[in-house]
């Protein structure tokens, strides 16, 4: 079965089928991915089961593979998954509980943030937990003339830092930064560390 992009009735968003993403892929699936990903910004792959390393491979696929600066949240043998639960074992939490508790864009604190995330789910909850998603070139392209002209060439560095230590005041249930995360954080963004 030959792979098929169905946009989805949204301002973004397809489904994609006739794809076995436990198999690695030819050049044409990773082709015509990048371009349903740049065309669509979120995809959707229904009914896969994936083992940690082929979830690696598919992202690998897609794009260069990095890992967060919140490294004790990350799979134990696979550092490049970064591990979104509220479960709790051995008075440990076993990942990020408050993931996606505000609006942002993953990975954005680098100098060169990622081209995309893969969000693999394996467990949903009832209630809560939604992943919501803007386009923001849209967003962008319907912005008034002389706004657009304003923003035009602006940069910003993102501190992590700053959202991730109020997350952690405020919820308790993220571990605060580590000076050598701070550090990790700042170099990735291109800031210098403090002298």
């Amino acid at each position: 079965m030959a792979l098929s992009v169905t946009p989805m009735d949204a301002a973004l968003g397809a489904e994609i089928d006739g794809i076995d993403l436990t198999r690695p892929l030819g050049e044409a699936d990773r082709a015509a991915l990048r371009q349903a990903m740049f065309d669509h910004v979120v995809l959707v792959a229904r009914g896969q089961k994936l083992a940690p390393e082929q979830l690696i491979a598919f992202g690998g696929a897609i794009g260069e593979l990095g890992s967060h600066v919140l490294g004790q949240y990350r799979h134990p043998d696979h550092p490049e998954i970064m591990v979104l639960s509220n479960t709790v074992e051995n008075g440990r939490r076993v990942g990020l509980a408050d993931a996606g508790s505000y609006w942002h864009s993953d990975i954005s604190y680098k100098a060169r943030p990622s081209d995309a995330t893969v969000l693999y789910a394996l467990e949903v909850p009832e209630t809560g937990g939604d992943t919501q998603f803007i386009n923001m070139t849209a967003v962008y392209d319907d912005l008034p003339a002389e706004l657009r002209a304003r923003v035009d060439g602006l940069e910003a560095i993102h501190d992590y830092a700053y959202r991730s230590d109020r997350l952690a005041a405020e919820t308790g249930v993220r571990d605060a930064l580590t000076e050598a995360q701070r550090r990790a954080q700042r170099r990735s963004s291109g800031g210098a560390d403090p002298p």
